[in-house]
């Protein structure tokens, strides 16, 4: 008797992907996508840090300006009695002249203005709400230690500090003196 072979197609073992193929396949995907998703993120939050600190920067240089516009037009007994004696203050900066009531500094409330706390955060004397989400907080300041002699033009610290997206407290810093 003959033994007839059984003839078994190939066909059979490569007709489709296994399982584990498939697997593979799915979580090295899943890795490229998750990288690209951190990686967006991680430069949105950078971008959105970059436009804070700057948007601060304008701020402190606008306070700054205000701070010279007023020593150039104030008469020199309006300037000692508001701006060298001052501590802890912001300006408006839409004053013109030194007769108008928003001439003077804005005194700021609470012992350290620059600390955001939950007794200062809704106070608007000198805060600046200017994205529409953001707080931006400014405190002028005769700078310690930085030319105290020199009481009639002292060292002027320009101080913005606010919550940024990242969580913490940041702050842009100015030393200004005439």
């Amino acid at each position: 008797m003959r033994m007839r072979r059984i003839k078994t197609s190939n066909r059979n073992r490569n007709r489709g992907d296994t399982l584990v193929e498939v697997l593979l396949s799915i979580a090295i995907v899943g890795l490229a996508i998750a990288s690209s998703y951190a990686l967006a993120t991680r430069a949105l939050r950078q971008a959105i840090t970059a436009s804070e600190r700057t948007e601060a920067l304008k701020i402190a240089e606008g306070q700054v300006e205000s701070l010279k516009f007023r020593q150039l037009n104030s008469s020199p007994t309006n300037w000692a009695a508001n701006f060298v004696e001052a501590t802890n203050f912001c300006l408006d900066t839409s004053a013109i002249t030194q007769n108008q009531s928003t001439w003077a500094p804005v005194q700021n409330p609470g012992s350290d203005p620059t600390t955001l706390t939950a007794a200062n955060y809704d106070l608007d004397t000198c805060a600046i709400n200017r994205t529409g989400y953001e707080k931006y907080f400014i405190n002028i300041s005769i700078a310690p230690g930085l030319n105290a002699q020199a009481k009639k033009y002292p060292t002027y610290l320009v101080k913005v500090t606010w919550d940024g997206i990242n969580g913490s407290q940041n702050q842009s810093q100015l030393y200004f003196r005439f």
